[in-house]
């Protein structure tokens, strides 16, 4: 009986561990989504500011 408990906490924590990992990556994309064209100016910037050094 304890370790079937046992068990079912361990698949709500991997449960749990997908949605977050899920979750976040949605907001990543979402963030790419809404703010590529400032991201590549930032990688514009960022590969000027290389190229001189």
């Amino acid at each position: 009986m304890k370790r079937k408990r046992m068990g079912q906490e361990a698949m709500d924590s991997d449960k749990r561990k997908a949605f977050m990992t899920f979750s976040l990556l949605a907001a990543v994309a979402i963030f790419i989504i809404f703010y590529h064209k400032d991201i590549k100016n930032i990688w514009e910037v960022i590969r000027y500011n290389t190229s001189i050094w």
